[in-house]
């Protein structure tokens, strides 16, 4: 819910202090009262965590930055410093539903899971196997949860 552009400052600054032992952890919330609660619509909260993540690996490459987007720009500057971390810091993803699974093939480099029956982890899982399959070539990924 805030300018990428000033989280993607801020955890660069934990990577760096932490020498590179950051993980960024990113979940569209599931409480509608916590974006009325800030006066941001819950409805397009998808298409803003893509641009956002879309801005973060803008910011973490090397050389000048810019971004254009439907709900932020960035005009070409130079943004220092850059993580410790290369190619970035890792970036997992939360969410339990197969959309959110999809996404999580797509763009992170692992999954935040939470409690849930076995069946249901390996369902979702398999979402976000595929479509990292499909769009990434089958890049490893890691997932952090319980099953029960």
């Amino acid at each position: 819910m805030q300018p990428p552009l000033v989280l993607a400052r801020a955890l660069t600054t934990l990577d760096l202090l932490s020498r590179g032992r950051l993980d960024v952890g990113i979940g569209l919330g599931w409480m509608r009262e916590e974006y009325e609660a800030v006066g941001v619509s819950w409805e397009g909260r998808g298409a803003r965590l893509e641009e956002t993540l879309d801005v973060l690996d803008a910011v973490w490459r090397p050389g000048s930055v810019v971004h254009t987007g439907s709900l932020w720009t960035i005009r070409e500057s130079t943004i220092l410093p850059k993580p410790l971390q290369k190619p970035r810091p890792p970036v997992l993803l939360g969410g339990f539903t197969p959309v959110a699974l999809e996404r999580v093939g797509r763009r992170a480099d692992g999954w935040l899971a939470a409690s849930m029956p076995l069946e249901h982890f390996r369902g979702l899982w398999a979402v976000a196997s595929e479509a990292a399959e499909r769009g990434r070539g089958g890049t490893r990924q890691d997932c952090g949860g319980c099953c029960v």
